[in-house]
């Protein structure tokens, strides 16, 4: 990588951990039952837990999934950025700043997630989501493995 790709995983870096207190309050809220509920749903349909992590500015959504892994709720985790918390900081890197070289863009992306992922799983532990009875489960958007929360392993999806 090259140092202006360098430069923004450190920036990024910095700045997820200075919203890890406000990421954990919202997985807290979450792990003590403010799912987000679809009207007519409730808890005891819910079979899984699923945080998605998108790749465009880093949106993070939670999603109540029932048995037939149809949504039934949403909760957005720091809705203070709406359009996500990477892109309304100005550390979006676009595929321009690349110089067309795909195998420099898809390791910086790699890193990203990465970095999203492991700075995501330590604030689940801060809130203490080990402790948690459900399935969490927690994967990047297009994604073809989650991550599960509570045995703390990489799985297939479904």
């Amino acid at each position: 990588m090259e140092e202006f790709e360098l430069n923004q995983l450190r920036k990024i870096t910095s700045f997820l951990e200075a919203t890890e207190k406000r990421m954990v309050e919202d997985l807290n809220a979450i792990i003590n039952g403010d799912y987000g509920l679809h009207k007519n749903h409730t808890k005891e349909e819910i079979k899984f837990f699923d945080f998605e992590l998108n790749v465009d500015g880093y949106v993070i959504n939670f999603y109540p999934m029932d048995s037939e892994y149809a949504q039934s709720g949403h909760k957005q985790l720091l809705p203070e950025y709406p359009n996500g918390f990477i892109y309304d900081k100005d550390f979006k890197v676009y595929a321009e700043d690349f110089d067309d070289d795909d195998d420099r863009m898809d390791t910086y992306y790699e890193q990203l997630e990465k970095k999203a992922l492991d700075w995501f799983n330590a604030c689940w532990k801060k809130a203490g989501g080990l402790n948690v009875k459900d399935n969490y489960r927690v994967t990047v958007h297009d994604s073809d493995k989650w991550f599960d929360l509570k045995r703390q392993k990489w799985i297939d999806h479904n």
